[in-house]
């Protein structure tokens, strides 16, 4: 059996020796116009990202009051996060008689442990519901800051990206007068 096991192995091998060669040829081939297909995507993607991250920044600079509302809209939310969970009766205590609270916990009847109402109670008296609530609150907060700026930002960065290619388009109605 060990006498037709060698043979067998020795031809296999050719053949995936054979395969090798070919498809490193065909790679190499391939390769350098994959490459240089790639570069000119690359150096494409970076001229418009980074220009577009230069007009944002430029935004930024311009618009310092609105990039403040971003970046404090989070902490702020969450700092307000236990005055509004006690305004509408969940405290560190249990929920307060005769708030809004107390007439959901009404209508809910027995309330379920992991449901909405007890994150919210749990928020309030200091226990794990508070991560929770404080990253919807956080969250929801920056989303709302950032798309009530977006559109400030999109404009800003179109108005830059028109004045480039204003100016690119002058630079080659330049270079063609030469």
């Amino acid at each position: 059996m060990g006498k037709s096991i060698g043979p067998a192995a020795g031809e296999a091998w050719k053949h995936v020796n054979s395969f090798g060669k070919e498809f490193h040829k065909q790679v190499s081939e391939a390769t350098p116009g994959a490459l240089q297909k790639l570069g000119e995507v690359g150096q494409e993607a970076r001229k418009r990202l980074g220009n577009a991250a230069v007009h944002t920044g430029n935004w930024v600079v311009q618009n310092p009051g609105k990039t403040a509302v971003v970046v404090v809209a989070a902490p702020v939310a969450i700092a307000l996060t236990p005055t509004a969970l006690s305004a509408a009766g969940f405290t560190s205590t249990g929920v307060s008689a005769g708030s809004a609270a107390a007439a959901a916990q009404a209508g809910i009847g027995n309330v379920v442990g992991g449901s909405p109402f007890a994150i919210l109670q749990s928020a309030a008296a200091g226990g794990a519901g508070g991560a929770i609530v404080n990253a919807a609150v956080g969250t929801s907060a920056t989303v709302g800051a950032a798309a009530a700026v977006a559109p400030s930002v999109v404009k800003a960065v179109k108005k830059g990206q028109d004045e480039q290619k204003k100016g690119e388009q002058s630079t080659l109605k330049e270079r063609a007068k030469l």
